[in-house]
């Protein structure tokens, strides 16, 4: 804990926007506290904005609705996904499968 990390999605830094989420102004995993609770925002913020909005037919890429989605679900991601990766781990992925599994309730298998 209290360590600085980088956390890159598809070869980009992944942002933190503090305007939507508040929780911590660094990330980390493998526990539940404020840390991951950001990770767990900022990555399904990302998710939902740039990958699965994009792709429902009729809708635009809605921002609000990105935020919307992510604040409903990042703290059961962050205890489904977030918090069982090893806190020691340096490297680690999450495959795009991973965030329909869990939005699905199939988190058992995910991780």
């Amino acid at each position: 804990m209290g360590r600085h990390v980088n956390v890159h999605v598809n070869g980009r830094p992944l942002a933190i926007h503090p305007q939507y989420c508040d929780h911590s102004v660094s990330f980390e995993w493998g526990y539940y506290g404020s840390g991951p609770s950001q990770l767990s925002w900022e990555l399904l913020y990302r998710w939902f904005s740039k990958f699965l909005l994009p792709r429902v037919p009729f809708r635009k890429n809605d921002k609000a609705r990105a935020v919307e989605l992510a604040d409903k679900y990042h703290q059961r991601f962050k205890v489904a996904i977030i918090a069982r990766i090893p806190m020691d781990s340096t490297v680690w992925t999450l495959k795009f499968t991973n965030f329909f599994y869990f939005l699905l309730g199939e988190t058992h298998d995910v991780w």
